[in-house]
């Protein structure tokens, strides 16, 4: 046995101390009698200091000497020579993509059972040098080779599985080539749940866990801008048919659909969402499969979650409460110096210098749309019957007591006139301004009361304000650029568990988690999906992998640890000793070696 700390055994030296207290202590026994007369009038004997030393020596005495030299021999850190497999170089491939997330019948995660296979490679190779490296689609080295065991040991503890996809191989082929270096016949192990085939590599298959999933979710506007389609496919990986429920939010509302799934049956699904506001869009399904995180999908619309609107003029609950219908909407006061999505005037002359999206009603806009007196009307005449701001709309309702006499810009559509050939609504485009124009005070007319109304104003929202969707049905994966261009400067970025992001000048971010992060900008506040990649949702392939023939392998010196049997052994005399002072029913409470030395003659 070799002491790597030979000078911690001076602390048996403590043992003079606790055989001192030891004697210092009273050793005065209660006894029950009858009666006390017998002693009354004694004088008390005190015991002198050879009296003292005469005290039995008891068990519970050589107990605590004998921890105190355990404690001792543990802090020296004994060691014993051994011989171990000894390999040039142990590099261990840990898979940390999502699907390693899956739990598997023994109750633990593949990820987990990996790095418990880490663990005993480590322990089978104890000399080897040992290297590990993440492998998914952000590839890191979480530690160079090395023989320093316990900084191993911690690394694969704090280790944990991403939510990324699958690494690439030609990456994790040219990282162990940087890891290895000069070594020669190196044991690269792969821990993975599908096959890599990577030249020289060893790998070992973690599987187990059934699957079904929501593999794919997109959302499309109606073309009327009545609503929204959902789109889905469901795939069911196990062995069993699956009786579940495709539910679709938008946070405030839910259509849902009953999916009975054959055993490796893959459907899809079209759900129309009438009225939904969105732009979060949530796809759920109630599975107990081993893969909760692709049960859940997410989609959002590339539009701000509210329209910003600056009023100027008295505040109209009619018109106020038909933008709301159609989406959000934040209203910004006139002074307030904020960028908006819409400037809003009622009964009021605008700013001549105003530009972005404006409505204007029943008000003045100078050098574009002058407005003259009231005048009373007779009927209304529909001049472009096919224009998009009539789209769900029936003008014939319409009734207009009076209306002002409008001077526009020739440049501009008149959509509705009058009988007097006035505009009641009219469009115009310039150059850095787009207007649109409704001439009457809507108190004047029959607006309010129509059911049209809403149809209408929102037909402008989306004329004045219009809300790009994707080019194509899909959704950005975690672990992938995600561009900010268009959005505006950011000045916050927040994550799904609300946790706030770096903002600095940037343009591209990559998401770390599924869910919905809220991108806030000078633009707006616009949300932004994220999923883990459909790949990570079918299982791959099982493939038999062989073991690679050829490697040098042969016997090193060791030193093998002996404190943690030690320490062992210290634990269990301690807990001997708490039996002895409580006397936890023990026999040997009373014994001496003094009285166990009387019986034996």
């Amino acid at each position: 046995m070799i002491l790597q700390a030979p000078a911690a055994l001076s602390l048996i030296s403590l043992a003079g101390g606790i055989v001192f207290l030891y004697f210092l202590r009273a050793h005065n026994r209660t006894y029950d009698v009858p009666a006390l007369f017998l002693w009354e009038g004694l004088t008390e004997d005190p015991r002198t200091r050879a009296a003292r030393v005469r005290v039995r020596i008891d068990l519970l005495l050589i107990v605590q000497i004998m921890i105190l030299a355990l404690v001792s021999l543990a802090m020296a850190q004994p060691q014993r020579l051994s011989t171990a497999v000894h390999v040039q170089g142990l590099v261990i491939v840990l898979d940390a993509s999502a699907s390693m997330r899956a739990i598997t019948p023994s109750g633990v995660s593949r990820y987990e059972l990996a790095r418990a296979q880490a663990e005993d490679l480590m322990g089978k190779y104890p000399t080897s040098p040992t290297a590990i490296i993440s492998y998914c689609a952000h590839l890191q080295i979480l530690s160079e080779l090395t023989r320093d065991r316990d900084r191993l040991r911690g690394i694969l503890s704090s280790s944990k599985a991403t939510w990324y996809g699958d690494g690439d191989p030609k990456e994790l082929d040219a990282v162990l080539s940087s890891v290895i270096g000069n070594y020669e016949q190196p044991m690269v192990i792969i821990l993975t749940d599908h096959s890599e085939r990577i030249a020289g590599a060893e790998e070992r298959l973690i599987l187990g866990g059934q699957n079904v999933a929501i593999t794919s979710f997109s959302i499309r506007e109606d073309e009327d801008m009545t609503g929204v389609r959902a789109f889905a496919r469901l795939s069911n990986f196990t062995d069993e048919y699956v009786d579940t429920k495709l539910r679709v939010s938008d946070g405030s509302r839910e259509v849902s659909l009953p999916v009975l799934l054959a055993p490796g049956q893959e459907q899809s699904f079209v759900l129309p969402f009438s009225g939904s506001l969105g732009p979060i869009f949530t796809a759920s399904i109630a599975s107990s499969d081993d893969l909760a995180a692709d049960n859940t999908r997410y989609f959002s619309l590339p539009r701000p979650i509210e329209r910003r609107v600056r009023w100027i003029g008295e505040r109209n609950q009619y018109i106020e409460a038909a933008l709301r219908a159609s989406g959000p909407i934040k209203i910004v006061a006139d002074d307030e110096n904020e960028a908006v999505d819409l400037t809003v005037i009622y009964d009021e002359t605008a700013p001549k210098d105003l530009v972005g999206s404006i409505l204007l009603v029943h008000a003045s806009l100078p050098g574009s749309i002058l407005l003259g007196e009231d005048l009373e009307l007779a009927s209304l005449r529909v001049a472009l019957p096919d224009d998009g701001l009539l789209a769900g709309v029936d003008p014939s309702d319409f009734r207009v007591a009076a209306a002002p006499a409008v001077i526009a810009d020739p440049a501009g559509e008149t959509i509705i006139t009058a009988s007097t050939d006035s505009p009641i609504l009219y469009r115009l485009n310039q150059e850095n301004r787009s207007i649109v124009l409704i001439a009457p005070d809507i108190m004047r007319t029959n607006l309010p009361l129509t059911i049209d109304f809403p149809v209408l104003v929102r037909n402008i929202l989306a004329y004045l304000t219009p809300r790009p969707t994707p080019p194509s049905p899909t959704w950005t994966n975690v672990g992938d650029p995600l561009s900010l261009k268009g959005y505006g400067n950011p000045t916050s970025l927040t994550a799904p568990d609300g946790k706030t992001l770096a903002t600095e000048v940037q343009r591209t971010f990559i998401p770390q988690a599924p869910g919905i992060y809220i991108l806030k900008t000078t633009k707006g506040t616009f949300p932004l999906a994220a999923n883990i990649p459909a790949s990570e949702s079918i299982p791959a392939p099982t493939a038999q992998t062989e073991a690679l023939e050829g490697r040098t392998l042969h016997s090193e010196a060791t030193m093998v640890p002996l404190w943690p049997q030690i320490v062992l052994l210290a634990l269990l005399l301690c807990v001997l000793e708490a039996a002895l002072y409580y006397g936890w029913g023990s026999p040997l409470r009373g014994f001496s070696l003094r009285g166990f030395a009387r019986r034996k003659r």
